[in-house]
């Protein structure tokens, strides 16, 4: 009897010191910060009608353009497409005939044209002199001593005295040799020589026919080629060197 009334007493002093120290102990509030963009939480019930049809936009997925493949394929293609290129045509006379003949076969042509290097002349000469009084000057000296010699008028060597144009560079060089032993000072310039050259193009799908009159064209002009090239580079004069 001692002993369980000893356990109750105990009891009823920590249940009593238990409430004394919730009446007088201090309750801590803590704010929760709240920023400009905040929103209150909101169940989906609780979603008005315009809250809900924004939010179905939000998880509707995004429009995808959508590109036909065969939209893609016909652009792949044309920047692929192939043309044929016959060539090289030296001069007029030769491209009638081509035209005839490709008149005859049915075959829609185009000639393109390309300014093309067709060699080298050499130029020997003495000068050019600082004024046209002076080239004369040296002109007559040189005529005096029965030299074939001519006054520059115009160009890179103006005022400058020529001994000749020859398209055999063994002869120009003889000619040099032959002044310098003599004294003078001539010189040797290389000039280009160019001239126009055309190409026959046409597009690809007269493939079968073209190549049929090619190997017919070939047996009477035996230097000309038959090229593929992609259409769009017709246009660079290098496709066809």
């Amino acid at each position: 009897m001692r002993l369980i009334f000893i356990v109750c007493l105990v009891f009823n002093l920590v249940y009593v010191g238990i409430g004394l120290f919730l009446q007088h102990g201090t309750v801590v509030k803590v704010a929760l910060p709240v920023g400009e963009d905040y929103q209150p939480f909101k169940l989906y019930s609780e979603l008005g009608e315009k809250e809900h049809s924004a939010l179905m936009a939000l998880l509707r997925p995004s429009a995808v353009e959508k590109v036909d493949a065969s939209e893609t394929i016909s652009v792949i293609d044309k920047q692929a497409e192939l043309c044929w290129a016959i060539g090289p045509i030296g001069d007029e006379l030769t491209k009638g005939q081509l035209q005839n003949r490709f008149d005859a076969a049915g075959i829609d042509v185009e000639f393109k044209a390309l300014r093309n290097k067709t060699g080298e002349d050499y130029w020997v000469y003495l000068g050019p002199y600082s004024s046209k009084k002076e080239a004369l000057r040296k002109l007559r000296q040189l005529q005096a001593n029965q030299v074939d010699s001519f006054h520059i008028s115009t160009g890179d060597l103006k005022n400058g005295i020529s001994l000749g144009v020859f398209k055999n560079r063994a002869r120009a060089d003889q000619l040099q040799r032959k002044y310098i032993s003599l004294g003078y000072g001539v010189k040797l310039k290389v000039v280009e020589r160019f001239g126009s050259v055309f190409w026959a193009v046409g597009a690809q799908n007269a493939a079968l026919t073209i190549d049929k009159v090619y190997e017919n064209l070939h047996s009477d002009f035996s230097y000309l080629e038959n090229r593929k090239l992609v259409c769009k580079t017709l246009a660079n004069a290098e496709s066809f060197h």
